[in-house]
Order: C-alpha cells, then structure tokens, then sequence
C-alpha cells in the first residue's frame, strides 16, 4: 500500500506546486478555482491572497542585500455611487410595483447596504487594503532581514502616484519596515511626476471594437434573462415596467457585487445572485478586457506593455545600478495601479504570463484575479556573493518567478545573475 500512497502524495504536491505559482491556466484550472472561490471571478477587484511562502534557498554565500519593488494599492472602495445607482433603480421601480421577489428584495437590500458603506468614501483604501501592505511589508522583512539592517545602508525611498489610495498604501506598507527596524530612515514622496512612469496615460483602443462584439454576443444569452426571473413575481409584468437589458444588467451588478469582499466587516455574500455559469460568463468578460487592453493579445496588439512597463523598468534598473554601486538606499518601493502592473508583468513576461494570447478564445490564459489582484506585487530581491557577484530573484505577489529565456544563466532555477537580468530588463525598455 505503500507506493500508492506516495504515488498519490506525490501527484498532491504537483498538483499544489502548479498551483502555488502564478501562471497561465488552462480552461478546467480557471473553472475549478472560480468555482472553489467564487470571489476571484471578480477579476482586477479580487482581493489580494495571501501566498504559502516557500523560498528556494540561495546559493551558498549569497546573502539579500537590496530590494526594488512595484506594488499596486490594496482593497479599497468602488470610485463612485453611480455604479450602485445605476443597478438600484430598476430594482426599485420593480419594488415599488411589488413585483420583487423576495430573492429581489434581498439584492435590493444588499445593494442599498453596500452604497451606504461607501458614501464619503468613494475611492480611498480600505482597513483590509491597509491590512494587505502591512502584511506584505511585514512578510518581506521576516523573509528577508539583513536588508534591512545594514551597516551604512539604511535609507528606504518610496514614491507613489497622488492618488490617496496609492499614498495610503505606502505609507501603511512603511510601518511594517519601521516596526521591523525603527532606525530605518524611510522618505515618502509623491506628486505628478511620478504618475508620469507609474501609471503612464496610454489610450490604445486596438481590439476594443471586436471585444464589443464580442461582448454583445456573450450578454444577449437567454440564460441571464432566465436568471432574473428569480428575483421577480412576473418577469412579462417586470419586463413591461422595465426595459432591461438582462445582459447588461447583470454585468453592471457583478461590479457592484464584486466589491464586497474589499470591504471592512462582516459583507453580503453576494454570489448567491448568480449562478455559477453566470459568474464564469462575466469573469470571461471582465479577463479579456483586461488582457486586450493591458497585455500581449491578438486582438490588441502589444504596445501598451512597452509604453506603460517600459519607463517602470527603467526606473527599476537605473535605482538598482545606484544601490549595488554602494549608495544607501537598501530598498525602492512603488506605488501605483493595476494599469502600471500588469504591463509590467507582461513586459516582463514573468511565468510566461507575457506570451500573446488570443484572449476572447481562452481569456483564463492570463488569470487577472491571481496576476493582479487587490495588493499585486512585483519583487526583485538582489544577493551578493562573497566575491561580490550579484544574483536576483523576481516575486509576483510574493511567489518566486521564472523568466523564459533566461533558463540556461539560472542558479537554483529562480536566481539570475545580475548582468545578464539586466541585459534583459534594458531589451524590455
């Protein structure tokens, strides 16, 4: 009996490693963990999840001496009431013809619940998205100490956009370092220049057209019509008192849904609304979107992640050089927007997530809720040899990557040697 179990052991801990790094999924991957977690169908909104952290260790000799990192701002509340409006109004009309449902009276409810949370609030960081940078700073300090208690090299300089969520983040992410060692001399900078490379303006509407399209077909199903006859009495009477589009609808309310689990306190569990081939439909929707407008897709081409990650990684290589040069910083944070990262992490093709994918056929090729979630993050963790020599290894959301291309100069499959990373990073500006 012995070998069958291990054989089964064996195959768990695949399966768990496959699952462990964040990479292209295949159809049946992305379905089962929408399905096991119906929250990450909500796309870019996802909250951020906390990895099982498992370092490959370092060559022998190598000890951490620099950081340089680009973090997206964690959970916060949706920018606007409009969106809340815009799906309580028909549900009102209805609810004052009482021909709610009672399903249709609690959506109603829990739609108003969620506006209220947000009146005066629109926009800024959560307590769970502060939660979120203490954590991941905190994290990093226990994984990776001597960085910051170096003799001479105790400066941390950490820039953000000026939008309030972004400085809220960075300045929730330095107490951790400060917690960890209070001698730190942390700056805290932001302003419009800095928005000029962190989240770079780019309109490109390359593929928008044939994703409309696209979109058009995908919400024109009956099944969503079919879906809201639960929450009314008489869907001919509902329909008559209100011309809805069953489509639109729901992928208006999947927005406002989504954001629930961003919120501080016990929330609505919002996904009893929506069936579970409903959830896969619009999280389909929300993915290529993404893709087309911020990858490497086939419907919208590629020039978004060297417009956008292009400036990111130069910032990236030119602090690197100052810092292992010998200047004092010991560590560069960023602060920005889902819009800065996932060029970035295209451009860096990091797990192959940079390869071009067709993504109106098979948008779970680039999972988002996982790339780019609530909190996502981009980790470059220098080591120095004895020598002198320098190695790196590249986090994405605290989880080792692997660069295609850069294979046969790897040691211990995930450091690279800094000459030819950055003979990289500089073919990726």
């Amino acid at each position: 009996m012995l070998k069958p179990i291990c054989s089964l052991l064996a195959l768990f801990l695949l399966v768990f490693a496959a699952q462990a790094q964040i990479r292209p999924l295949s159809e049946d991957e992305a379905r089962s963990m929408i399905k096991a977690d119906p929250s990450r169908s909500a796309d870019f909104l996802h909250r951020y999840e906390v990895p099982e952290i498992n370092d490959t260790k370092a060559p022998k000799g190598y000890k951490p001496c620099y950081i340089s990192h680009f973090g997206r701002h964690g959970e916060r509340y949706r920018a606007d009431l409009a969106s809340f409006d815009r799906s309580i109004a028909p549900l009102a009309a209805l609810d004052s013809a009482g021909l709610l449902s009672e399903k249709g009276k609690q959506l109603l409810s829990d739609i108003r619940f969620l506006r209220e949370e947000h009146v005066g609030m629109e926009g800024i960081l959560t307590a769970r998205g502060a939660a979120t940078h203490r954590g991941i700073s905190g994290r990093m300090c226990g994984r990776y100490p001597q960085v910051f208690k170096q003799k001479g090299r105790d400066s941390v300089y950490c820039v953000s956009t000026p939008v309030h969520r972004c400085i809220q983040s960075m300045g929730n992410f330095s107490l951790s370092l400060k917690e960890f060692n209070p001698k730190l001399r942390i700056a805290l900078v932001t302003g419009d220049y800095y928005r000029e490379y962190l989240n770079t303006y780019f309109r490109d509407e390359t593929g928008q057209e044939e994703y409309r399209a696209w979109r058009n077909i995908i919400l024109s199903d009956s099944s969503f019509g079919n879906l809201f006859a639960s929450l009314v009495t008489d869907k001919e009477a509902a329909a008559d008192l209100c011309s809805i589009d069953y489509g639109r609808f729901f992928d208006y309310l999947m927005g406002v849904l989504n954001i629930a689990q961003c919120l501080d306190g016990p929330q609505p569990y919002t996904y009893t609304y929506l069936s579970e081939e409903t959830l896969w439909k619009l999280w389909n929707l929300a993915n290529a979107k993404r893709i087309i407008t911020y990858a490497f897709s086939e419907e919208g081409g590629c020039r978004r992640p060297k417009v956008v990650g292009g400036p990111i990684i130069r910032d990236f290589v030119e602090k690197a050089d100052r810092a292992l040069e010998g200047g004092p910083v010991c560590a560069d944070f960023r602060f920005g927007h889902d819009t800065g990262v996932m060029p970035l992490v295209s451009a860096l093709n990091l797990n192959g997530l940079g390869e071009k994918v067709k993504a109106l056929e098979s948008p779970w090729t680039y999972p988002v809720f996982r790339a780019v979630p609530m909190g996502a993050n981009v980790q470059m963790v220098f080591f120095r040899g004895r020598r002198g020599d320098v190695l790196v290894k590249v986090l994405l959301n605290e989880t080792e990557c692997t660069v295609p291309g850069l294979e046969d100069c790897a040691v211990n499959e995930v450091y690279y040697p800094w000459k030819q990373f950055r003979e990289y990073l500089v073919s990726k500006i």
